[in-house]
């Protein structure tokens, strides 16, 4: 530890007990406000018993522990996603040769970020159209509006990057919208979810690959630079 203070990677105040109690205050703050405000919404308007927001939820329906095995899993696959993204953002950002791409890393975490609360919480299925009486037809094409500016805003820093990949992510997410029309066959409402967490699976790849590659070179730079 005294090693790294000497060699100004960590502060000196951050190993303080004081700093650290500190950190642990703001850290239950920022958890436990957020959680007591949605449960008093809930509570306020609808009724709900605090079990129903902290219990899981197979326990709740007294349901095998598989239910919804594979939406949780896709909602893994986002939520690590956006984390490695917005991370590697925030390493990249003040490196001249990375800014380009960390552009696009931050749109990206941003995307995945709420694409992650919409798969968790059901925003354009129930809570937008039923709740906030926002079409869901409407909502697609705010996403098709974003994700077209994103991806052109960011087109010259795509090009550098392994863009088949990208391109195989974003037609399993077409397929899976394009099933998600199908209601007439049990069938077609697995492959729904089958071509979507696919499409996770494989936009995860796809951006992981390149912050891991970016961050890579970034340290070989930084080695070469002190070697010379």
């Amino acid at each position: 530890m005294k090693d790294l203070i000497d060699k100004n990677l960590i502060h000196p105040s951050q190993t303080k007990p004081s700093y650290q109690i500190k950190i642990v205050f703001f850290t239950f703050l920022a958890t436990i406000t957020p959680v007591t405000l949605i449960f008093l919404l809930l509570n306020i308007g609808q009724k709900t018993g605090l079990g129903y927001l902290t219990r899981d939820t197979a326990a709740l329906t007294n349901t095998p522990f598989y239910i919804g095995l594979f939406s949780n899993i896709g909602i893994l696959l986002w939520c690590s996603c956006a984390t490695i993204c917005l991370f590697s953002y925030a390493i990249l950002k003040q490196n001249n040769r990375s800014r380009e791409l960390a552009g696009f890393l931050l749109f990206s975490g941003l995307l995945t970020s709420f694409l992650t609360l919409d798969d968790l919480l059901m925003l354009h299925e129930e809570v937008f159209p039923l709740y906030l009486k926002f079409p869901e037809k409407l909502f697609y094409v705010l996403y098709l509006m974003t994700i077209l500016f994103g991806f052109g805003k960011n087109f010259k820093a795509i090009k550098k990057t392994e863009f088949i990949i990208l391109s195989a992510s974003v037609g399993f997410f077409i397929l899976s919208i394009l099933s998600d029309k199908i209601h007439n066959h049990h069938i077609v409402a697995v492959m729904e979810d089958v071509f979507k967490i696919i499409g996770i699976s494989t936009w995860l790849t796809y951006l992981t690959r390149l912050c891991f590659r970016e961050i890579n070179s970034l340290l070989r730079l930084s080695k070469i630079n002190k070697d010379f």
